[in-house]
């Protein structure tokens, strides 16, 4: 994966014609090229959540996601023996120089496999600060519960959807 990501985000810096070769960076260059990019390519997000989810970088430096309202019995894939899902959006934002921390805002959409409707979604990241790099991606996390445990998550290796939805710079 980490090879796959190196080398989609390498070309989408490349393109960037405009700018010679050794002063592009992600923070000048359009990184459209990597929205769909999925971290599991044996599992594609696109296969196991079919609503579509948009996401839009607003003017005053906040994620904005909509997801439309959806019923899980037929738009989620849940894999056998697997009642409940959580899709993790999650947003993150770096200046892209050593020893600086990231800034990094999530939400959760809870749902179970028999759920009729899951109600539209619209949510909003706190403002993000000027000149980062902004990656928001999407996981489709499965679990069983347990009365011990509460949830047992079930991703592994093979079946781990997860992709990325938006990115940009401030």
């Amino acid at each position: 994966m980490y090879r796959r990501l190196t080398g989609s985000l390498y070309s989408a810096i490349q393109s960037n014609t405009a700018i010679l070769k050794g002063e592009r960076t992600p923070l000048n260059s359009n990184l459209d090229a990597l929205v769909g990019f999925d971290f599991n390519s044996s599992s594609a997000f696109k296969d196991y959540f079919l609503p579509t989810v948009l996401v839009e970088l607003t003017n005053q430096r906040q994620v904005q996601v909509n997801i439309p309202e959806f019923e899980p019995k037929s738009e989620v894939v849940f894999p056998e023996r697997t009642g409940h899902a959580e899709l993790l959006v999650y947003v993150m934002a770096s200046c892209l120089k050593y020893n600086t921390a990231v800034v990094d805002d999530y939400f959760l959409v809870p749902m179970t496999n028999n759920a009729s409707k899951i109600p539209a979604t619209v949510w909003t990241s706190i403002v993000l600060p000027e000149s980062h790099f902004v990656l928001v991606s999407a996981k489709m996390m499965y679990y069983n519960n347990d009365k011990f445990t509460v949830k047992n998550y079930i991703n592994s290796k093979a079946m781990n959807p997860s992709t990325i939805l938006l990115a940009k710079h401030t």
